[in-house]
């Protein structure tokens, strides 16, 4: 019977051994390194779907990207309304470097905004107003909020307004955001993760609700 064991000294059995475990560790290495989750969600208007949200995380080394895409359709009175919103952020060592976020309506753009760290802080662009935020670091954003819980977060930074927000926990795993208007939204969480979001607009509440 032939021997096949490691210590039986076959050099072929030794560098098959050996590049197996390399190809391994490089798997591993891999595997700890990269790091990608899209989460999904309807929107929801008065008991109807009226659109979609996603955002995914991705992480390769020390650079975390966030991108999120909605699209809805929805009518007011008579007219009918297409609403697509993308957002996009960077963070590098868990540190925000940009952002940036465009909302269409119909096609045409109606709001768009840039936060780039810069000298002093953040340099913001929204819809043409430029301004410095002076922070030396933002680690939590309005995207990050639906792939983590804000546990002992109580400033959340907007990058469509290009400030920060206020939030703060007001029952088990639900929160409360102030908007730059001063209404309130609420995420709730299980598992750490966003499960739904009550938007309140003037003209209708709405929600996200993760599939």
């Amino acid at each position: 019977m032939n021997d096949l064991s490691i210590n039986s000294g076959t050099p072929k059995i030794k560098r098959f051994v050996s590049q197996l475990f390399c190809f391994l560790m490089l798997l591993f290495s891999i595997h700890n390194n990269s790091y990608a989750q899209t989460l999904s969600y309807n929107i929801v208007k008065g008991g109807s779907t009226i659109g979609t949200f996603s955002i995914s995380k991705n992480t390769s080394g020390n650079t975390t990207t966030y991108e999120a895409k909605s699209h809805s359709e929805f009518s007011v009175v008579i007219k009918s309304y297409v609403l697509d919103v993308k957002t996009t952020n960077t963070f590098i060592d868990g540190i925000l470097t940009k952002a940036h976020t465009k909302h269409q309506l119909n096609g045409a753009t109606r709001n768009e905004a840039t936060t780039e760290a810069a000298s002093g802080g953040y340099r913001t662009d929204v819809d043409g107003t430029v301004n410095i935020v002076p922070t030396s670091a933002i680690e939590c954003t309005s995207s990050t909020l639906y792939h983590q819980e804000p546990i002992y977060v109580s400033n959340v930074y907007s990058e469509r307004f290009g400030q920060f927000l206020q939030i703060k926990k007001v029952g088990d795993q639900k929160y409360e955001l102030t908007q730059a208007d001063g209404k309130k939204n609420y995420f709730t969480y299980r598992n750490g993760q966003c499960v739904e979001v009550e938007i309140n607009h003037s003209l209708a509440t709405i929600y996200l609700k993760k599939r």
